[in-house]
């Protein structure tokens, strides 16, 4: 009896000698501790790992001292760092993590300063401009920044933040009340003397800065209007006047008696930069002119160039522009009366409408992205913090499919069947589709594919067997507009939106499918993913739909949620869905009649056009950084258990110790921790008890980067 009790109790806990790991959230289902690490039902709390970076819709550019990189300050990337050393080929090399809107920036070194951020202000290492990294953030309402040496001058409303960021990551401020809403400022080349905007009152404030942790006002002008931006020439404050717009001229050779020298009618000023005594001013949608104040009382225009800009930067004779929506634009002024566009970027050159992620035999994981700027691009996630374009292949394209070494491209009327076992270099069969091709599926098995079409409306069963040499063998006219297709089993599932419908073909016989009754009406039908004989449909701005299709003829909702769904993926009881605008949308629906929002509408980049989950990761097609990478599962606590006695005969008690340590670094709260009682034994005290479901369970309240927290129950052995 003692060995046959003990040989059983062994079989239960000899699993809970090893480290696993648990993932806690807000909301946490319950975790069998006990078995193998295949039941652990984690909750997602996604976080992002990679993407590409574009330049977004910049709002402040800065150049390199040796005029080779370029930094911009962007929507929604943050920081983004390009080479611009080629200057007919300007390339973006990275962009901050984590992303984020940014207003203006300052430059020093490997350290960029990043005013207008949703932390405030950001300190951003670009050491590595592949991937740089926010250090450390100041709380601010930050308008502008300017940097000198180790320290970072902040305009934050009432407020001067002069920042040492000798260590970046751990920034110390000193602050100067500024009599007005700051909005400017700037520093001079000796780094003695700052000039500060301000409105209500519009003034421009001197400062005496050679003491950085003791900074003293020593003399103000005030200017009338609206003052927002300033820049320093030698002796000369330029600053940017609005109400009337203006540009506006002061001495500051004497600090205790700035005067107001000229004011010049430029038009509706954005930003200006200074170099020497020339200053090159953008204009709100007017163009970029030159201005030679060489003499301030009677400037001297050299250029006035048609050429929206929002902001611009100078390096010898290169001008780089930006403009919100246009990008990026490089100007040659070697010969100022006759400026050249010598290169550009423009934005949008990273979007995707759809894509698919699959393993090749090689171990790679790739990305297949359609409808990019390039056509369809082939992307290596190998390593999901970098992201590589192997290849573009220059064809517009909708959807597509991966099958091992192969991906199945929709394009037109072709469906284009790509052997990717070298991504690098794609080898492409293309075969025509009797109309304009919409969608493509893959049997599980990998040999057949149903590819729905429009113009006739039908879809075609393919032999895929051998995919250099593929084959229809059946067909079937449906109607409307077939625009979506998934398979499961011998089932294809069709979103037709012509009515707004989801129709159900058999296939089991390939070359004549059969289009079932029991049609459900929609609203949209935009997406639709199978698994099993539950069918997960996005009906776009209508909402989420989960239809049980186990009788094919007779299918019936399950749920219909108020979630606006563009897109969905799922995995387990996990819905991942996304909706333009509204991001990513994560819902557990393990009781369909009461899902549960675990992650509601997180903003991704830009506008998140489709998703798919593949081996934990979240992969989003995006309309501004083209793919985004997501760790499904984040913040993972490590955790281990063991019990007080292991020689143990019927009636003993035993006692287990749960050891959990938050090894993330954020702070975890209000979770639940539930342990199912081992077979074999009866619950006896500690936790909180279910007789339902024989488990015991633990609200624990807040958990700190690196705390360690302990909980017991005890049992006794049947």
């Amino acid at each position: 009896m003692f060995f046959k009790e003990k040989s059983k109790l062994l079989h239960i806990i000899t699993p809970l000698f090893f480290i696993l790991s648990l993932i806690v959230h807000l909301i946490f289902s319950p975790i069998n501790i006990k078995q193998a690490k295949a039941s652990i039902s984690p909750i997602p709390n996604p976080s992002a790992m990679g993407f590409f970076s574009g330049i977004g819709k910049p709002n402040d550019i800065v150049m390199s001292p040796d005029g080779t990189k370029a930094y911009l300050a962007s929507d929604p990337f943050g920081v983004v760092v390009m080479d611009i050393s080629n200057t007919a080929d300007p390339k973006v090399l990275g962009s901050q993590h984590p992303a984020g809107v940014a207003d203006k920036l300052a430059v020093s070194g490997n350290i960029v300063v990043v005013a207008g951020t949703p932390r405030g202000t950001d300190i951003v290492d670009v050491t590595n401009p592949n991937y740089p990294i926010v250090l450390s953030s100041i709380e601010s309402n930050s308008s502008d920044v300017a940097i000198n040496g180790d320290f970072a001058y902040i305009v934050s409303l009432t407020n001067l933040k002069i920042v040492n960021i000798a260590n970046p990551s751990d920034p110390q401020v000193t602050l100067l009340e500024i009599p007005g809403i700051a909005t400017g400022v700037a520093i001079s080349e000796d780094g003695n003397t700052a000039v500060v905007t301000a409105i209500t009152p519009s003034n421009i404030y001197v400062l005496d800065i050679s003491n950085p942790s003791s900074p003293t006002i020593t003399g103000t002008e005030t200017l009338g209007g609206i003052v927002s931006r300033v820049e320093i020439s030698g002796n000369l404050a330029l600053i940017k006047k609005s109400n009337p717009s203006s540009m506006q001229v002061v001495d500051v050779s004497i600090p205790s008696s700035p005067k107001l020298v000229n004011t010049i009618a430029v038009g509706s000023v954005n930003n200006m930069t200074v170099r020497g005594n020339i200053i090159y001013v953008s204009l709100d949608g007017e163009g970029l002119i030159i201005v030679d104040i060489s003499d301030p009382e009677n400037p001297l225009f050299l250029l006035e160039y048609s050429l929206a800009s929002l902001s611009n930067t100078v390096s010898g004779n290169t001008v780089l522009s930006i403009q919100a929506n246009n990008g990026l634009t490089m100007l040659d002024i070697s010969d100022i009366a006759n400026p050249t566009i010598v290169g550009s970027l423009v934005t949008g050159s990273y979007k995707a409408n759809s894509i698919s992620v699959g393993s090749l035999s090689s171990g790679k994981t790739v990305v297949i992205a359609t409808g990019t700027p390039r056509g369809t691009d082939i992307i290596d996630v190998s390593n999901p913090k970098q992201p590589e374009i192997l290849v573009s292949i220059d064809i517009p394209s909708i959807k597509s499919a991966i099958n091992g070494d192969f991906a199945y491209i929709v394009s037109d009327n072709n469906l284009k069947i790509v052997n990717i076992a070298n991504p690098s270099n794609p080898q492409i069969t293309s075969f025509e589709i009797p109309g304009f091709a919409t969608d493509v599926a893959i049997s599980e098995d990998g040999n057949t594919a149903v590819v729905t079409a429009i113009i006739p409306s039908n879809i075609y069963i393919l032999d895929i067997t051998d995919p250099s040499s593929p084959t229809i063998i059946g067909s079937k006219t449906l109607g409307g507009m077939a625009m979506e297709v998934a398979i499961s089993g011998n089932l294809a599932l069709i979103m037709n939106t012509n009515p707004a419908s989801m129709q159900t073909v058999d296939i089991s016989n390939p070359s004549s499918p059969e289009l079932l009754e029991g049609s459900i009406s929609l609203r949209s039908a935009s997406d639709v993913t199978l698994s099993g004989n539950t069918a997960y449909v996005s009906d776009g701005k209508y909402g989420f739909k989960i239809i049980d299709i186990s009788d094919p003829e007779n299918p019936f909702f399950l749920l219909e949620y108020n979630l606006g769904s563009l897109a969905n993926t799922v995995i387990g009881n996990i819905v991942l869905s996304v909706q333009a605008i509204n991001g990513l949308t994560i819902l557990d629906v393990s009781d369909v009649a009461n899902p549960v929002n675990i992650i509601d509408r997180m903003k991704i980049l830009g506008k998140s056009e489709d998703v798919v989950v593949y081996d934990n990761r979240i992969y989003i097609a995006d309309d501004t950084a083209e793919l985004v990478i997501m760790d499904l599962y984040h913040d993972t606590p490590k955790f281990i258990v063991t019990a007080d006695k292991y020689n143990v005969s019927s009636g003993d008690e035993v006692t287990y110790t749960i050891t959990t340590k938050n090894v993330s670094p954020n702070t975890l709260t209000n979770f639940n921790l539930t342990d199912p009682i081992p077979d074999g034994t009866t619950y006896i005290e500690g936790g909180t008890y279910s007789y339902g479901t024989n488990t015991v369970s633990w609200t624990i309240p807040e958990m700190a980067p690196d705390q360690t927290i302990t909980e017991t129950f005890k049992v006794s052995i049947n």
